[in-house]
């Protein structure tokens, strides 16, 4: 079953079916069965999957009732005139009532039996006299529905900083949640100016672009990353994902770009998964030193955990070896408890210990209630 995505006035879609089998193809205009009436609008995709109505919407998707007709027109062209006289009558009652909403689109069904009014507000807004009082000017069924800015943005259409139409207004079929992680996991400056779209929210392109970002990501070391190069710890600043390259910044402040192949090509990296396998995941891996100058060089510990390292190794080699005496020759193991052979003359350390003991002995034997 084929399902027919089909475009109304304001940009609004909807999914139908074509149980009847009728020639349809895109661009053709058809009757369809609306609530409690026809409507007309215009074909604008076909497909197998139904990618606009909601999970519980599906049992529910309306049918085609027949291609459109000459007389249908003239029918669309009537309403026109009729949405421009009652928007002027609903912005008028708005005013009288002092409403805090903001009439955005008319539209009346094909048929003539319902008129919806499309607004926008701050919150939730008591409608119920406004709507007594345009049934009673307009003689049909009223309908208030209430939209988003970014609804408001489809219905008056426009063209996006990329120089292209709005993809809400052209193949975007729902809103999904966009946040400002989103634009941190892209590296994208958080400048509200920059992420915002004409509806004043962030660009519903950061949501998804977001995957394709991710899986170009993991080809790379993350960033604000140590990695040990020939000139010293360096950090990952920036990754350009579309020029392959990545801003390195040295311990010195200086910065410098490398591309990806340079940064990779002396870490463990594993080609056929074509992902970073090496410093930037794994600990005890280490690379050769490189033939040429100014590449980094990967290596799995952090500056921190070297550093320990190096001050442990240089504590071991100035403290003297306890197997060897003044003169290098190899000196007697004391025995299994410790304590140095019969006739040795005690050092500093055993005098130390029996007074310790000797302490601990007498606050054992103390009697309550006897001070020292």
């Amino acid at each position: 079953m084929n399902f027919f995505e089909i475009q109304f006035k304001g940009n609004r879609r909807a999914a139908f079916t074509n149980p009847m089998g009728f020639p349809v193809k895109l661009g053709d205009h058809v009757i369809v069965n609306a609530e409690k009436g026809e409507d007309l609008g215009r074909v604008i995709q076909v497909s197998e999957v139904d990618r606009i109505s909601q999970e519980e919407e599906r049992d529910q998707v309306r049918t085609i009732v027949r291609k459109a007709s000459p007389h249908d027109f003239q029918r669309k062209r009537r309403n026109l005139q009729r949405e421009n006289r009652a928007e002027e009558v609903c912005r008028r009652l708005v005013t009288e009532h002092s409403l805090p909403m903001k009439v955005i689109n008319v539209e009346y069904q094909l048929d003539g039996k319902k008129v919806t009014f499309f607004f926008t507000a701050e919150g939730r807004v008591d409608f119920r006299t406004l709507v007594r009082d345009l049934a009673g000017e307009l003689r049909t069924r009223i309908e208030l529905r209430q939209i988003g800015a970014r609804d408001e943005a489809r219905k008056f259409g426009g063209f996006g900083p990329c120089g292209q139409c709005q993809c809400c207004s052209t193949w975007l079929s729902r809103f999904d949640p966009v946040t400002t992680s989103m634009a941190k996991e892209q590296n994208l400056p958080l400048n509200p100016v920059k992420l915002s779209g004409n509806c004043g929210r962030l660009k519903c392109c950061l949501r998804y672009e977001l995957d394709f970002y991710r899986e170009e990501l993991k080809r790379y070391p993350p960033l604000e990353r140590a990695v040990e190069t020939l000139r010293g710890a360096v950090f990952i600043e920036k990754i350009d994902i579309f020029n392959e390259d990545v801003l390195i910044r040295y311990s010195t402040g200086e910065l410098e770009s490398v591309s990806r192949e340079d940064l990779l090509r002396l870490m463990d990296f594993d080609a056929a998964e074509n992902h970073c396998e090496g410093a930037c995941h794994r600990e005890g891996v280490s690379a050769e030193e490189p033939a040429i100058p100014g590449v980094l060089v990967a290596s799995a510990k952090p500056p921190r955990e070297t550093a320990r390292e190096l001050q442990r190794e240089s504590a071991n080699a100035e403290e003297p070896d306890d197997g060897e005496d003044g003169d290098g020759e190899s000196a007697d193991e004391p025995d299994a408890a410790g304590s140095p052979e019969d006739g040795a003359p005690a050092g500093p350390e055993d005098e130390v210990r029996k007074r310790r003991r000797g302490r601990r002995g007498g606050r054992r034997n103390r009697k309550p209630g006897v001070s020292a």
